[in-house]
């Protein structure tokens, strides 16, 4: 029997005999246990639920639902509040991240001027400060991303989302509720694989916790920040919309795009043994509760300075290691030889030159060189 595969023979040969000998059907247990089950629950919620008795939704309601679940202005309205989502992670968190990398940079220089100088002085301030400025500098987008998804979830359009995705996921072997993981995703993929156990078809929900890591998940976006503030100019795009924000879409995109094809190809290779089903209960649309929304928030920021954060502050710390120090005398010779070949140039020109030298003859610098060959065709 099927069911027992993962106990041993003899058990299941046993298991096997006391089925075929009091004629368990699995699907009839199965059927009264849920019609018990609801005949228990009726009294209860008979008791609990107020009705109006049309069992309606709201005309309104009813208006909206036409637009945001229609086959075509349903997706365009879905694609256009990814958009905003993205734009805002850029627009309106650019003034508190400036705020927050001006105090950080100003405190780094108090330290500096307070503390004597030597390896103490710059361990503190070019390794644990600036490692912690490198963290809380991306609070506020981690915290309005969670803040919009969180907005999305309590006004119920995210159950639109999971209706109109439905009959696009199925072509890649999944269901409607695989967005809320697929979406989570964005978030983090632990609690988003978590969230799969509401997908009844074991087949559906296997292949959504295979490819749900794929999504680009909040631990990516710092690393995404830095790129796209590295090469992509800050340019304005039919006047409105932000350059960086509009690629970080492309690349969050691109994550969905590398899901579902992954999803359909997995879906050719993990056999279907039972239909898929997609059933929902449609929330009403509700004010969202702000308490939730800045819980939510607090705690996705909680998370990513607690867990994130300790990684990223003990890299940079290691990082600042690797770049102060170089083998033998190799950094010394180099700032003698930058400071020899910057004569007549502006004081600030010999400090670039001089700091260019010596990080590149710092066992970071060994190091990048050692790997320049596999990099360098990007």
């Amino acid at each position: 029997h099927d069911t027992f595969s993962f106990l041993p023979v003899p058990e299941r040969v046993k298991l096997d005999g006391l089925i075929e000998k009091y004629q368990f059907s699995e699907v009839d247990f199965l059927a009264a246990e849920t019609i018990d089950r609801y005949e228990k629950i009726k009294p209860i919620v008979a008791k609990s639920v107020k009705s109006n008795g049309t069992g309606e939704q709201p005309k309104w309601t009813r208006k909206l639902d036409k637009l945001l679940l229609h086959p075509f202005w349903g997706y365009v309205i879905f694609a256009f509040v990814l958009l905003v989502v993205f734009q805002a992670i850029f627009a309106w968190a650019s003034y508190p991240m400036d705020l927050i990398d001006e105090t950080t940079a100003a405190t780094i220089d108090w330290v500096k001027g307070v503390l004597p100088e030597g390896v103490l002085n710059d361990l503190i301030t070019d390794g644990i400060l600036a490692g912690i400025g490198g963290v809380i500098i991306f609070i506020p987008q981690i915290a309005i991303l969670f803040a919009l998804v969180s907005l999305l979830e309590e006004s119920g359009y995210m159950a639109r989302v999971m209706v109109i995705m439905d009959k696009l996921m199925r072509k890649f072997g999944l269901n409607g509720r695989s967005v809320v993981p697929l979406i989570s995703g964005v978030a983090c993929s632990v609690p988003a694989i978590m969230t799969t156990r509401s997908i009844s078809s074991r087949h559906e929900r296997l292949i959504t916790i295979l490819v749900t890591p794929l999504m680009s998940c909040s631990a990516r976006l710092p690393i995404y920040a830095i790129l796209i503030a590295l090469v992509v100019p800050s340019t304005k795009v039919l006047g409105i919309l932000n350059m960086q924000g509009l690629v970080l879409l492309g690349l969050y995109l691109l994550g969905l795009i590398g899901a579902l094809g992954s999803a359909w190809l997995l879906s050719l290779f993990i056999t279907k043994k039972d239909p898929g089903y997609f059933m929902l209960e449609m929330p009403s649309y509700k004010v969202p509760r702000w308490g939730q929304v800045g819980m939510t928030m607090l705690e996705s920021v909680k998370a990513f300075v607690c867990e994130a954060g300790k990684v990223i502050l003990a890299i940079s710390i290691i990082l600042w290691v690797l770049s102060s120090y170089g083998p033998g005398d190799k950094m010394e010779q180099a700032e003698v030889q930058a400071v020899a070949a910057s004569v007549n140039m502006p004081e600030t020109e010999v400090s670039a030159a001089v700091a260019s030298a010596k990080l590149e003859s710092s066992y970071a610098g060994s190091f990048g060189r050692f790997i320049e060959p596999a990099i360098k065709p990007l």
